[in-house]
């Protein structure tokens, strides 16, 4: 267990995180049968199979909430990814951007549950199975296109899905740049086709947001749009879901824009963007 220790130290969660999951390390190791059930779980989460029922029973071995068991779970299995990236010649900076991942998602499940852990265990496989990365501010997978875009996009082509983590703020320099890690990444001649699906490119939610929001978008051609059942993307302004309206907290200018916005009884939604990028010579 001590390369979680050394996981935990690289991924740079708040001290009461680390301190609580060193005692959960300290548990599982002091109990044969845990640690057995933990590297069973690790294995079989890293060839892609189900680890619900193995999840299950470390919540209840371990007496803590599944979605501790499952960062708990990410972060042995970033032992081996670790050793992953390094195989196949990727940098130690590379892999810290899943480490940076798992310390957003660990903050927004302490906001909204108030439980250390991640309420989206199935969002990180394609971190862990190598096809997802972060490259700065932003992270790309490759996927195929589902839609035709001018000339330049047809139905099944290669396009590169980008998403945005809650790790800062979102600036111009800091898009720009990660569009450029992106486009030497994947060694990309020309054009770089990228997409993104976002409650940040809903156009109906454009005038809610700063600056830095706006130019991010504006980078985008928005193609096609969807409305969200229940407002499912509030909880990213507020803290909590939006079923109650009249308590939202406004301490923020976005969350009073929002606040303002949903009361009047609009939906929040997403845009889906296409963007040709082009370093700039």
């Amino acid at each position: 267990m001590s390369k979680i220790k050394e996981i935990l130290d690289l991924a740079l969660f708040p001290d009461e995180a680390t301190e609580y999951f060193d005692e959960l390390c300290a548990r599982a190791e002091s109990d044969a049968s845990i640690l057995q059930l933990l590297d069973k779980a690790k294995s079989s989460y890293l060839s892609g199979e189900d680890t619900k029922a193995q999840r299950e029973e470390l919540s209840e071995r371990l007496e803590c909430h599944i979605y501790t068991v499952d960062m708990l779970l990410l972060l042995y299995c970033a032992t081996e990814l670790r050793v992953i990236y390094a195989e196949r010649g990727y940098s130690e900076e590379l892999f810290c951007g899943v480490l940076t991942d798992l310390r957003c998602k660990l903050a927004e499940c302490r906001k909204v549950h108030g439980i250390w852990g991640t309420f989206v265990f199935f969002w990180f496989f394609r971190f862990y199975n190598c096809t997802r990365f972060m490259l700065g501010r932003l992270q790309y997978e490759t996927v195929a296109s589902k839609y035709d875009y001018k000339s330049a996009i047809r139905v099944g082509d290669t396009v590169y899905n980008c998403h945005i983590p809650s790790a800062g703020p979102l600036t111009r320099e800091s898009v720009e740049e990660s569009l450029r890690l992106a486009y030497e990444f994947y060694g990309i001649e020309g054009e770089m086709p990228v997409v993104c699906h976002s409650w940040l490119l809903y156009p109906k939610h454009y005038a809610l947001f700063g600056a830095n929001t706006r130019a991010f978008a504006d980078r985008f051609d928005v193609i096609a749009t969807d409305e969200q059942e229940n407002n499912g993307d509030a909880w990213r302004i507020f803290g909590r879901d939006a079923d109650g309206i009249e308590a939202l907290p406004q301490d923020t200018s976005l969350q009073r824009e929002f606040y303002r916005y949903l009361k009047d009884g609009n939906k929040m939604g997403n845009g889906f963007g296409v963007m040709l990028y082009k370093p700039e010579e």
